[in-house]
């Protein structure tokens, strides 16, 4: 069930959500190379296995906490990662 605004409930993308929110890294199956960092309330169904198989991609669980500070979080190791290789993980498309 989505949550709305009109009930005083916040919706699943505001910093002020109050579930646990998961930082996590898709990684490349064979290489361990880092594809992308993100974050979602319900890592278990944010990608089909369609979407990781066609990326040879596996993903790993390294943060939980407050949606705001998982959200600053991935932008944070988006820039390390920009920072070090000049560009930001294959699958990133942008710092967030």
């Amino acid at each position: 069930m989505k949550e709305s605004n009109i009930s005083g409930e916040t919706h699943g993308n505001s910093l002020s959500d109050t579930r646990t929110n998961y930082g996590y890294v898709l990684v490349d199956k064979d290489t361990k190379d880092i594809l992308k960092f993100g974050e979602s309330i319900a890592p278990e169904s944010r990608y089909t296995q369609k979407y990781l198989d066609s990326n040879n991609a596996e993903m790993m669980i390294l943060e939980k906490g407050t949606k705001e500070d998982i959200h600053y979080w991935q932008h944070d190791m988006n820039m390390y990662y920009k920072d070090k290789y000049g560009e930001f993980p294959k699958l990133n498309k942008g710092g967030w």
